[in-house]
């Protein structure tokens, strides 16, 4: 299995795909700590370790952790910061 990346991804692009997930229901956040949990344990995610590269890419802003899961190109586990206007993203090459 490769190691999984974290990538920059466009911000205002995710800001939109984000947008229509909220919009149909494909939004899951960390407070809806069972649905997070398991698509976190499912894709074999490290979510502190993403928290923690969000920390030092961010320069103003806090990361926000967040999964688009729907069957988009955008589908996937998500940091981003508003104030930063900056975007990571969790990619496991063999998937």
């Amino acid at each position: 299995m490769a190691r999984p990346q974290i990538v920059e991804a466009n911000y205002y692009t995710f800001k939109k795909r984000l947008q229509t997930a909220v919009d149909k229901g494909n939004r899951i956040e960390r407070t809806d700590k069972e649905a997070w949990s398991q698509y976190i344990q499912s894709n074999k995610i490290n979510d502190i370790a993403m928290l923690s590269w969000g920390k030092l890419k961010f320069a103003i802003g806090k990361p926000t952790l967040v999964v688009i899961d729907d069957d988009s190109d955008w589908a996937g586990f998500y940091a981003y910061s508003d104030e930063d206007e900056s975007c990571l993203k969790w990619v496991r090459p063999d998937a």
